[in-house]
């Protein structure tokens, strides 16, 4: 997936989102580390699944909040924009709730 330009420049912005929140929460992190995150995705086996999918292709609940709604709460209370996630977090949320 990552093979696709497009989704790769929305891969990076959201983890842009996610380190200005880290770093909010007191994460000392490289400004790279979302470049960083993104090499290794390229460096991956194109058919690498997440933990995510794997869940929602087995019935399973998915664990987005911990991983994605954090994220947007912490932004919240941070007083950080955090347009993509307000995007990915309710699609989640839906997609957690199976099919309809």
């Amino acid at each position: 997936m990552f093979a696709r330009e497009d989704i790769t420049a929305l891969g990076l912005a959201y983890l842009r989102e996610c380190l200005q929140v880290a770093r909010a929460e007191g994460a000392a992190l490289s400004d790279n580390v979302p470049e960083e995150i993104i090499a290794g995705f390229h460096r991956a086996p194109a058919d690498l699944s997440t933990s995510i999918l794997i869940d929602r292709l087995n019935g399973r609940p998915l664990e987005w909040d911990i991983r994605n709604g954090v994220v947007q709460r912490r932004g919240r209370q941070h007083g950080i924009p955090t347009p993509l996630s307000d995007i990915i977090v309710p699609l989640l949320a839906a997609a957690s709730d199976g099919p309809g």
